[in-house]
């Protein structure tokens, strides 16, 4: 099984988990970013509409929705050309602070506060080592050691985490 690492702290609403839902022809509408899904952009995100959206590689090419900033009320921002978050651009922040308030993981990223809401499953954790506010599912044998979410190509780890020495689990950068 093969781990990548996911960069980005922002999925406030993430649809399409399996790859049925995914537009195979591309985004549509107005675009904020590259356009184009490659085996070289994998797990790349962008805006598109508000929203963020990003590239799979499974088979064909193709981009799945993922946090759904405008419905959150927030902004969807291109941090750099691979990653995208929801962020509120009126709360100005100090770069690299994380906290949790609420049940919402909060992180600074370029002076923007990032925000993601956990939902009812998994709980908000301000992890110091790893230095992030992350969404942590804490069921027993959750998938990806609870701190990444586990798609067919493996474990896509959240930001500040790494895959495990068997590729199986997440754990804290070092």
């Amino acid at each position: 099984m093969k781990a990548r690492i996911w960069g980005t702290f922002a999925f406030v609403g993430v649809v399409g988990f399996g790859c049925g839902g995914s537009d195979p022809d591309g985004p549509s509408g107005s675009n904020d970013g590259w356009e184009e899904c490659t085996e070289e952009r994998d797990s790349w995100e962008r805006c598109d509409n508000g929203d963020v959206i990003w590239c799979h590689v499974f088979g064909d090419p193709h981009f799945h929705s993922g946090a759904r900033c405008e419905a959150a009320s927030l902004t969807c921002i291109e941090v750099d050309e691979r990653r995208a978050v929801c962020a509120d651009p009126a709360n100005a922040c100090e770069d690299g602070t994380y906290r949790c308030e609420g049940n919402t993981a909060l992180n600074c990223v370029d002076g923007i506060l990032a925000e993601e809401p956990c939902g009812t499953r998994k709980e908000c954790v301000a992890d110091g080592q790893a230095g992030v506010a992350t969404c942590y599912d804490p069921r027993p044998n959750a998938p990806c050691s609870g701190f990444g979410d586990l798609y067919a190509s493996g474990c896509v780890c959240f930001r500040g985490y790494r895959p495990t020495a068997d590729e199986e689990g997440c754990v804290p950068d070092a």
